[in-house]
């Protein structure tokens, strides 16, 4: 986990970028997971 000083600092390098929470890719293979169930049980 980064920790928010680390979060800072990278973000003060890198002023254009923008923040993301979360788990978005976790949350596709999940997707796609449940999807090939439903498709291939």
């Amino acid at each position: 986990m980064i920790t928010l000083s680390q979060k800072r600092r990278i973000l003060s390098r890198v002023p254009q970028s923008s923040v993301i929470e979360g788990d978005m890719f976790g949350s596709v293979g999940l997707g796609l997971a449940l999807d090939a169930r439903r498709k291939f049980a």
